[in-house]
Formats: structure tokens, C-alpha cells, sequence
């Protein structure tokens, strides 16, 4: 949910604050001359405020113009601060969704809007995930095609990689390749330094993955199964159910080094992200070539395979660990 406050900088700073204090929600604060200058791509899950001064009518028409004409799918408040039939009429040309006249934020203003705001908010909602891989590519490898899947829903979506594969190979190199598929992808990336091969399910990374679980509050969390061979694998997933202990849904991928004690109870279908996650897994360069498993025809294989158990369709099995 991302909301977006548009006009006057003293008007939207307290908005902004009020939203903050009711609905712990941060917001976007844009000035009319600056709103020209982000890309507002279709997104259902972005709620705009306007406000629209009497010395400010023509560029809040101009503003939601802009709005509707890139992302008509917006949602979109209008608070005017007197009537005015050239603005009214150009809400009801554009598809305004709520427009009010309020001259000054009061009690009851405010608590109108917030009600509002909440009921929105409530209908928006969309889920945070966390997906945690010991190295670049593992959580694009375990489930590459689910994370897709939830970015298609508009699900915000964090990965924490916990080494940067030296290992593997050029730790630069892996982090570029890693950085491109994030950005293929549209997600947030945190790659940490801790020592690849050697780390443990202590202290030290459960803070690292603590510190993200409490900045980012994650709904669920994707991670590593204890059924691996990797001790890599094992130790980021034990680590996890230690720092995940407060979060409701966590569900563990299967790598290309879990072993035959991995039983999915979850079978998350892939049918229409099967080809983008190949794309994805294509830019690690530095291991497809190397890797046979991250061969097209295996991954293919390997999503077919576990489709038996849903209607023979592309699969990502997970482990259930809570739910």
C-alpha cells in the first residue's frame, strides 16, 4: 500500500503526519511542479491525496490528469479548500473517487479521512515477503516462480541473501548478477556479508535476519530446509525459525541440494511464471553455465515433476513450517 500526498508542502506535511500517528503508515509528500516527474506505472495499490488550494485549482487539475492518464487504475481523494465548478467538473470527467470540500483539517475532518483511509487500506491489503537464501540465486532457484507470483498480486517483496557466494565464484560478479534479478523482478535486496561455507545458525545470523524481520515486519517468510545437504542451506534455515519465531507463515523451498527426507505439504502452482522465472534464473550467469541443474529442461523437469501432486501442473513445493 503506498500512499501519495500531492499539493501544498504545509497541508501534506501534517496529512502526512496524522496518517503516520493513526495508521502507521508512511506517505509520499509531492509538490503540484515535482508530480510530473515520477513514473506512476498502473498500480491498484496507490492511493493519492490532493489538495487543491484556491491559488492552486488549475494545478491539481493538471496533477489528477496526470494521475488517471498513467495509472487510471489509481484511487484518488480530492480535498478542495473552496467549490469550484471547472474543478468539480474535471473530477467528474477523470473518475476523481471521493471529493471533498474542507476548509481546514479539524477533528471531524480528520477522522473522516482516516476512516476512510483505513477502509482502504483494509480493501488494498497486500502482503509483505521475506525470502531468505543462503547465497545469490538460492531463493530465485527454490522459489524464483512464488515470489513472481506474489510481485503480480502487488505484494511487496524483500530478499536477504546472507553470503555473496565467494565460494561460487567473484563475489562482485554474483552480487551484479543477484542486483539484475532483483531489479528483473521489482524487489528490494539486502545482501549481507557473513562467510560463505561457513555459516552458522548462532547469534550472528539471527541478528542479521532479526534486524530485517523488524524493519521489514514480514506476513510470510520463504526459507532454506533443514532437509539440505548444504550445511549453508540447514544453518540459515535453523537460524530462521529462531528470528522468525513471532511471524505466523513460514514455508521452506527445496534447493538442488535437499535431500529425499524434503516432503512439501504446499504445492504452489507456477503455470504462467514458469518462463519468466527461467529468464530469471538466466541472468546468474556465472553459475548456468557451471550448474547443470539450472539447465531450462531441468528446472522445467523438476516444476513437472512436482506438478503430479496438483494436476500435473508447474510446481514450486514447499515444507510447511508454520502456517
Amino acid at each position: 500500500m503506498e500512499i501519495i500526498l500531492v499539493g501544498n508542502q504545509s497541508y501534506t506535511k501534517k496529512l502526512s503526519s496524522i496518517i503516520k500517528q493513526e495508521l502507521y503508515l508512511q506517505s509520499l509528500q509531492l509538490s503540484f511542479e515535482n508530480i510530473s516527474s515520477k513514473d506512476f506505472r498502473e498500480n491498484s495499490n496507490q492511493i493519492f491525496i490532493i489538495v487543491a488550494r484556491k491559488t492552486s485549482f488549475q494545478p491539481a487539475i493538471n496533477a489528477f490528469v496526470y494521475i488517471k492518464t498513467h495509472n487510471p487504475s489509481a484511487y484518488i481523494i480530492l480535498l478542495v479548500e473552496d467549490k469550484n465548478m471547472e474543478l468539480m467538473e474535471a473530477a467528474l470527467e477523470y473518475g476523481i473517487n471521493s471529493f471533498w470540500v474542507l476548509t481546514t483539517i479539524n477533528e471531524h475532518s480528520k477522522e473522516k479521512l482516516i476512516n476512510k483511509l483505513r477502509v482502504l487500506v483494509q480493501q488494498k491489503k497486500t502482503n509483505r515477503i521475506l525470502a531468505i537464501g543462503a547465497h545469490p540465486d538460492d531463493v530465485e532457484i527454490g522459489c524464483g516462480g512464488t515470489i513472481l507470483k506474489h510481485i503480480s498480486k502487488h505484494d511487496e517483496v524483500l530478499i536477504l541473501t546472507l553470503t555473496k557466494g565467494a565460494a561460487g565464484g567473484d563475489t562482485e560478479k554474483r552480487s551484479l548478477e543477484a542486483k539484475a534479478a532483483s531489479e528483473f523482478m521489482n524487489v528490494r535486496l539486502i545482501i549481507s556479508n557473513l562467510k560463505d561455507t561457513s555459516l552458522s545458525d548462532g547469534p550472528k545470523t539471527i541478528r542479521v535476519i532479526e534486524e530485517v524481520i523488524n524493519s521489514f515486519q514480514p506476513d510470510i517468510i520463504y526459507t532454506h530446509s533443514i532437509n539440505d545437504n548444504h550445511h549453508d542451506h540447514r544453518n540459515a534455515h535453523l537460524a530462521t525459525i529462531i528470528a522468525a519465531r513471532k511471524i505466523d507463515k513460514v514455508y521452506a523451498y527445496q534447493s538442488p541440494s535437499t535431500n529425499i527426507n524434503f516432503r512439501p505439504q504446499k504445492f504452489e502452482s507456477i503455470d504462467n511464471f514458469i518462463d519468466l522465472k527461467l529468464q530469471l534464473i538466466a541472468l546468474y550467469e556465472s553459475q548456468t553455465k557451471k550448474a547443470v541443474y539450472l539447465k531450462d529442461e531441468v528446472i522445467r523437469a523438476t516444476a513437472t515433476y512436482w506438478g503430479r501432486y496438483s494436476n500435473y501442473q508447474s510446481i514450486e513445493p514447499f515444507e510447511i513450517i508454520k502456517s
